[in-house]
């Protein structure tokens, strides 16, 4: 706690100012109502706080605080450790009421002003008792109200550190949920919602592969809050409402599927801003998204999603992020032994013909484009026409079959990642 100020700095007020503040000490509504009203008026924190009882709190703590203030004076004494216990708890609150330090002390300041402007009003056109204000009593304000600021502002950051370490070990335990007990459901579901999370709404895992992830604790720290504070700020989410976890050179984040947001419409916009954060990130060269999911299995499915999307990125490309619903075919193909033979199988049949395969690959990357597949292999139109019928003789197919068309894509995909 702040230690109170020195006692020599307050001078006892003369028995005319004395008998002035006990009777405004006795009648506060209209100026507290007054200074709550300017307050409300001045910092939204207290107005959009979620929290039930919040202007209530409001009302509550400027009454708090004018009694401070008008027992100080009329003691003759610094604030109290008594006193200053009931301020330390409204500052403690307001960390997990929503209201910033900044907003916190802002309303500190319009409310000790407002009691100082209250004292002289109250004095109205007494030039002696204007007098004692302006060259005794003003000295003694600052420093009052500069006690009250340092211990709000102690107690508020004591609390703010205390509740990240809270968060930071709870997602530590939904971390080790998550990836050694999918099936511990009731865990799952105590450490999501004590972290305000909805435990069994569709999440979406994001990977980010970061540089520089041996540097210092602190200096990793800060990165990644910097990184989920851009991305809550790019998916219009709070920042305690997106579970994270560190792991080794790779940053886990789920993100929650918006309402009244389709599955497919979620896995496109976080590609697109997951790639938006590496273009403003010099830490994060690359991204993986997975599908979303619900519950444990969910959660841990998607991320593991995200982390094949991540490792399907070729050697060399350019980073950006990338979807697991674009390898989905070639994932579940890899999975099973007897599809990626049959897969293989196909590809062989075009190796005894090496244009062939070659002209497929360029078929497909082109999304069968046939002028721009042409020009690509730089042959006459009529020649790509032969060597895609001869493919579909080959292989026994037909290009307007889509079915075809994403078992081929498939095959291709997982020749060239070695699957």
């Amino acid at each position: 706690m702040t230690p109170p100020i020195d006692s020599r700095v307050i001078e006892p007020l003369s028995p005319r100012l004395h008998a002035l503040v006990r009777s405004l000490s006795t009648d506060t509504d209209a100026l507290i109502r007054r200074v709550v009203e300017i307050i409300k008026n001045a910092i939204p924190d207290y107005t959009l706080s979620a929290y039930p009882s919040m202007q209530q709190e409001l009302y509550d703590s400027v009454v708090l605080h004018l009694a401070i203030w008008y027992d100080c004076l009329l003691a003759a004494e610094p604030p109290s450790e008594t006193q200053l216990i009931p301020v330390e708890a409204a500052a403690r609150r307001r960390v997990h009421q929503g209201v910033s330090l900044a907003g916190m002390l802002r309303a500190f300041r319009i409310g000790s002003r407002g009691f100082w402007v209250g004292l002289l009003e109250a004095a109205g056109d007494d030039t002696e008792l204007h007098d004692e204000l302006l060259f005794k009593l003003s000295p003694y304000l600052l420093h009052h109200f500069d006690v009250i600021a340092q211990t709000v502002s102690q107690a508020y950051v004591d609390e703010q550190f205390q509740h990240a370490r809270w968060r930071d070990r709870l997602r530590s335990e939904l971390w080790n949920v998550i990836s050694a007990r999918p099936d511990d459901a009731e865990a799952f579901r105590r450490h999501a919602e004590a972290l305000g999370l909805d435990a069994w709404s569709p999440h979406c895992a994001v990977v980010l592969r970061l540089d520089g992830a041996t540097d210092s604790y602190t200096k990793v720290e800060n990165a990644v809050t910097r990184l989920v504070t851009r991305m809550a700020e790019r998916c219009g989410v709070p920042v305690d409402g997106i579970m994270r976890a560190l792991q080794r050179d790779h940053l886990v984040l789920w993100l929650p599927v918006l309402r009244g947001e389709t599955l497919v419409d979620t896995d496109r916009r976080l590609a697109i801003q997951a790639g938006e954060l590496i273009g403003h990130s010099q830490i994060t060269v690359g991204a993986g998204v997975g599908l979303p999911g619900s519950g444990a299995h969910g959660w841990r499915l998607s991320m593991v999603q995200a982390f094949r999307a991540l490792e399907s990125r070729p050697l060399g490309a350019q980073a950006c992020a990338h979807r697991y619903s674009e390898i989905l075919f070639v994932d579940v193909a890899a999975a099973s032994e007897n599809v990626q033979r049959y897969l293989d199988a196909m590809i062989e049949r075009l190796s005894a013909e090496p244009q062939l395969l070659e002209t497929l690959e360029a078929y497909l990357e082109l999304r069968q484009h046939r002028k721009a597949v042409a020009c690509k292999l730089n042959v006459h139109p009529n020649t790509l026409d032969n060597r895609l019928q001869r493919i579909e003789t080959v292989l026994a197919g037909r290009f307007d079959n889509v079915s075809w068309l994403a078992m081929l894509d498939a095959a291709l995909r997982l020749r060239r990642h070695g699957a």
